[in-house]
């Protein structure tokens, strides 16, 4: 990391959550030292590049040398021969136009050659875009109001992706359920509320290991009310609904995170619960609703 910071690039060890860009693995033996550098080049496939070398330092230098050319793919080929580090031990760079290129160690094993050119030029977006869009499945028990007389309790079930575009960080889609009996002008009434959810997030503010993302989301489902247990009587209609909140998770190991939601919800049709031939209304639905909720996601690999 000291060498790139030389050459003019930044780099920092990853953390949990973080976008991965390349893997570098570093290490000696008795005998030797030896380096790997892993990206994925824009077609889908991982790149490797493999040094040896009597000493460490060499092999530390041959690979920011080469990250550096692979981020900078349009400098001069004399430049790039000059920076190239000397020596047998070093694997070779080899790049043919409509060829496959191929790299070999000192001890003859072919590896697969970091492309150059334009391919090079989007392996790191390529990289982040496949880091990025690992998914999480998760839970949430949730507390609403404004759909009921009293603040409903419910729970969700979620899917959830990274998108790392320029508009939207991240998206998810959830179904959810809420039911609670609740009185009203002194009557029991009884709220069902299932439907699904989509939302996304147009960016994420993070602090190892809290992140912090607003989001907006769209509502559509059925909701039920019951009316007191002496009347029987049932109505339930679309629901539908503009959801906005903000949500901070924080990561507690490999993979799992726990999360706080808290927000409002705008119903975009509101619904009067009373008497059958309209005389009466006990309640309506509010023009504006909130809703918190806690839950757990657990990325899948």
């Amino acid at each position: 990391m000291s060498r790139l910071s030389e050459l003019g690039k930044t780099a920092r060890l990853a953390r949990v959550g973080d976008r991965v860009d390349f893997v570098v693995t570093l290490g000696s033996s008795p005998s030797e030292s030896s380096g790997r550098l892993e990206r994925q080049t824009r077609g889908g496939i991982v790149a490797i590049r493999e040094y040896r070398d009597a000493r460490c330092d060499q092999v530390a230098e041959a690979l920011a040398l080469t990250l550096d050319l692979a981020l900078e793919p349009e400098a001069a080929p004399a430049q790039q021969a000059a920076s190239s580090p000397a020596g047998p031990s070093v694997a070779a760079m080899a790049a043919h136009a409509g060829a496959a290129p191929v790299a070999r160690s000192s001890e003859g094993a072919a590896v697969p050659a970091l492309e150059t050119g334009a391919d090079a030029a989007g392996a790191s977006a390529a990289s982040g875009a496949v880091s990025r869009s690992a998914l999480a499945l998760g839970a949430q028990a949730s507390v609403t109001t404004g759909i009921a007389p009293g603040a409903v309790p419910g729970g969700a079930l979620f899917v959830e992706g990274h998108a790392g575009g320029a508009w939207l960080a991240s998206w998810r889609g959830s179904l959810f359920g809420a039911h609670r009996e609740s009185a009203a002008q002194q009557r029991e009434i009884g709220v069902l509320l299932v439907g699904g959810r989509v939302e996304g997030c147009p960016l994420e503010l993070r602090r190892d290991p809290i992140a912090f993302s607003p989001c907006l989301g769209l509502d559509a489902g059925l909701l039920r009310a019951t009316g007191p247990r002496a009347l029987g009587a049932t109505d339930a209609g679309f629901w539908g609904a503009v959801a906005a909140h903000g949500r901070v998770a924080a990561a507690l190991g490999e993979g799992v995170s726990l999360e706080l939601q808290v927000g409002g919800l705008v119903p975009l049709v509101r619904y009067e619960m009373g008497t059958q031939d309209g005389s009466a209304a006990w309640f309506r639905t509010r023009a504006v609703g909130f809703a918190a909720s806690v839950g757990a996601a657990w990325r899948i690999p």
